[in-house]
């Protein structure tokens, strides 16, 4: 059996890469691909490739594959090839038209794996429930299977008054992104509180890309295009924090996602981000507050619902003080939190990847779909055809 997971950037390897360990425990054999640029245009990930033996893809290729039995990725199905089997580990959240929870991105795809119920939730609106099996979150399982792991070492990255709570303001990086309409109030904040703030790695590669720092960015929900400049943005993120962040590539790390988690009093997200679901998983007990940019109407008819039983969604720069301070003097939504957290995500910390793996080896060996038994039926004959690795 024959596994190629398709990783377009850091977080697709992060994310991937522990069920691919865990196939390759049960003998398969698992090839990590990384397009070439011309194919990803505006979405390459420099950073990524420029680093990428950093995260341990030494042997990764840019070959097509097409004898694997199955494709695996984080995106859409419209670059995968027609004659592997077309699965997707969708890890979209709260925001109903988010890059991988809707039609577009989802359709084509034989089967779609989800972090838990309302996932699945989410993604049978456009693909049959039997199609979509919950495995969980991988991501983490080495820091949850580490019971012994330090939360504190986190704080080397930054110079932080012990006498003042800390904030962590996680960002996106596009037009819902909150660091200008927020920016005035944010530098408020860092006066009375250490703030950390993890920007999406996006708002760095982006503006690097472009020899202005401008970005222009269509956004298909609403047939519009958005223009903004990233460089701006980060000298914004920089005034800040006040050079207390030394190394911002240990920010970019999902272990910082569970760090922040479990040093910071209060957590500040971009709603649109999956990190703010994530911020539940590794630490309930924190109250959080989501931003938008998007208007009362689009905030009501884009979210799905379960995200306000969750934190306070706000979309007026006048409003973040005083909501930091009624959350950190009593957070009406923990035990909201506490609820829901089950219908979020799978029980299974820790043994995800497994989990995972588990599902897509049976889901192979048992999947009898047209396209998958004529393809093998030819693969086995010119494997027939061939003697000493030679075609007869």
């Amino acid at each position: 059996m024959k596994i190629v997971l398709d990783i377009i950037g850091g977080w697709d390897f992060f994310m991937l890469d522990p069920i691919g360990k865990e196939l390759v425990s049960k003998g398969v054999e698992v090839v990590y691909c990384v397009p070439i640029k011309k194919e990803l245009g505006q979405y390459y990930n420099s950073f990524f490739h420029e680093n990428r033996y950093k995260y341990g893809l030494i042997n990764c290729t840019e070959e097509k594959h097409y004898d694997a039995d199955a494709r695996i990725t984080l995106q859409g199905a419209n670059p995968l090839y027609k004659k592997n089997i077309k699965m997707q580990y969708a890890i979209g959240w709260f925001y109903q038209t988010s890059f991988v929870m809707c039609e577009e991105n989802l359709k084509g795809f034989d089967h779609v794996l989800v972090y838990g119920e309302s996932s699945k939730k989410s993604a049978q609106e456009y693909i049959s429930s039997d199609d979509i099996s919950i495995v969980g979150v991988p991501i983490y399982d080495k820091i949850f299977s580490n019971h012994d792991h330090d939360t504190n070492t986190v704080k080397s990255l930054y110079k932080l008054d012990d006498n003042k709570p800390i904030i962590t303001y996680i960002t996106t990086w596009d037009e819902h992104c909150g660091i200008d309409l927020f920016y005035k109030p944010l530098l408020r904040l860092s006066e009375i509180y250490n703030i950390i703030i993890r920007p999406h790695r996006s708002l760095y590669t982006t503006g690097k890309n472009s020899s202005s720092g401008y970005f222009t960015r269509y956004c298909p929900e609403t047939e519009k295009s958005y223009r903004f400049n990233q460089r701006k943005r980060i000298r914004k993120i920089n005034d800040i924090v006040k050079n207390q962040q030394s190394n911002l590539d240990s920010l970019y790390s999902y272990e910082t996602l569970y760090n922040v988690a479990n040093i910071s009093d209060l957590i500040i997200v971009d709603a649109k981000s999956g990190s703010l679901a994530e911020i539940l998983l590794c630490n309930e007990n924190i109250p959080i507050i989501g931003l938008t940019t998007m208007s009362e109407q689009e905030k009501n008819s884009r979210f799905y619902k379960e995200i306000y039983d969750i934190c306070p969604i706000i979309n007026d720069s006048k409003e973040l003080i005083a909501t930091v301070d009624c959350l950190l003097d009593n957070d009406k939504y923990l035990k909201r939190r506490k609820k829901i957290k089950p219908y979020l995500f799978r029980n299974n910390e820790g043994n995800a990847g497994k989990d995972a793996a588990d599902c897509i080896y049976t889901l192979l060996r048992n999947f009898r779909g047209p396209r998958h038994c004529i393809y093998t039926l030819l693969r086995n004959f010119r494997g027939f055809c061939q003697v000493n690795g030679k075609r007869l």
